[in-house]
């Protein structure tokens, strides 16, 4: 069963770093205005083929790329508010402090839910689709 699914059923989640958030009350309630995460935020992690991780809060989102060694490349930081297509004006230089905050939020996150990590084998396989 999703864990999204969970909550609908009166089920708890079996492992407590997973934050699911429910859709449903968002579909069935027009006076509902967003879904309700716990700890607003709002987390994506690629680490296959793109290799490339991301936390949303509010009007920031952070990006981590990873190297396929599984260490972290580059930071980019956007307030996606004002700049909706995330290019071109990377906030990260100016805000070591929210980088960082971000990035042990994002990374306690990974490492709470067991995420998979990057490995020279994904980077590979992304290579050769590539050339393709």
């Amino acid at each position: 069963m999703k864990p999204s699914r969970l909550p609908e059923r009166g089920l708890a989640a079996s492992h407590p770093a997973r934050s699911a958030a429910s859709s449903r009350p968002v579909l069935h309630d027009p006076a509902t205005k967003a879904v309700q995460r716990q700890g607003n935020s709002l987390i994506f992690h690629r680490p296959g083929r793109y290799l490339n991780s991301a936390i949303r809060e509010g009007e920031f989102k952070l990006f981590i790329k990873w190297t396929p060694e599984g260490n972290i490349e580059s930071r980019e930081l956007y307030q996606v508010d004002g700049n909706p297509t995330e290019h071109g004006n990377d906030l990260a230089g100016d805000n070591p402090s929210k980088v960082a905050a971000m990035e042990k939020r994002l990374l306690d996150y990974l490492a709470a839910v067991h995420a998979e990590k990057p490995t020279q084998k994904s980077a590979k396989r992304k290579k050769q689709k590539r050339k393709k």
